[in-house]
């Protein structure tokens, strides 16, 4: 619920398991990189201890002034898709959007590597395809229910290597290269423009415009084929 009591059970699509992103969190912090976790109204606490790692969400000195101030000059940004994380784009810092949903609203106008959560169908319990990700994609969560999908989290070991996967394109200035990576995002873009509502979120993709390459490996199978 938010500040005014108001139930905010409709994005209940965007939560995520803190505990999921520690390994993601010890792959930076032993890159001596400082990580902050964000956030004004957080279910739990980040038990997770490190010098490095500072969970800002509960601190007694926030503001919002700090907020701002954060995410401008972080060296990257690494979010689910909540919000703040403009502030980020607006002053050009890269940005991760992890366990992101719905699929169709992902910010391909933006230097933004993108992983979704997975989504499946109850009663069969097959992973959707990605012209179904786009068909069932969702602001609200009680549509995903409606429609028998069931909305799982990356487990925290995919979780480290897309993190893993964006640290190499801000040390290195690149995303990493190679002939199927290039074939699998080509093939998830094409997919996207053959929608009929394509020009109304995606009239112009940003070249560091990014689908986790770890992402469409896992999903290829079944996914794009």
């Amino acid at each position: 619920y938010d500040e005014k009591n108001i139930s905010s059970k409709y994005h209940d699509y965007r939560n995520s398991d803190i505990k999921e992103y520690f390994q993601g969190i010890d792959f930076l912090v032993q890159k001596k990189y400082w990580v902050f976790r964000m956030g004004k109204l957080m279910s739990q606490k980040a038990e997770y201890k490190s010098k490095y790692f500072i969970d800002y969400a509960f601190c007694n000195i926030k503001s919002d002034l700090m907020d701002i101030w954060l995410f401008a000059n972080c060296d990257g940004c690494i979010t689910t898709g909540t919000g703040p994380d403009m502030i980020s784009y607006i002053y050009q810092k890269p940005i991760l959007m992890i366990n992101y949903l719905p699929l169709y609203g992902y910010w391909s106008f933006a230097d933004c590597i993108t992983s979704f959560k997975r989504l499946f169908w109850k009663n069969s319990n097959m992973p959707l395809t990605l012209k179904e990700y786009i068909d069932h994609s969702y602001v609200d969560y009680n549509k995903y229910i409606e429609n028998g999908i069931r909305i799982k989290d990356l487990p925290s070991t995919e979780i480290q290597k897309t993190i893993e996967e964006f640290v190499f394109y801000i040390e290195k200035g690149y995303h990493k290269k190679s002939k199927k990576n290039l074939c699998l995002q080509e093939r998830f873009k094409s997919e996207i423009k053959a929608n009929k509502n394509f020009n109304t979120f995606h009239n112009w993709f940003n070249p560091n415009s990014k689908i986790s390459y770890n992402w469409l490996k896992k999903q290829n199978k079944n996914f794009l084929e």
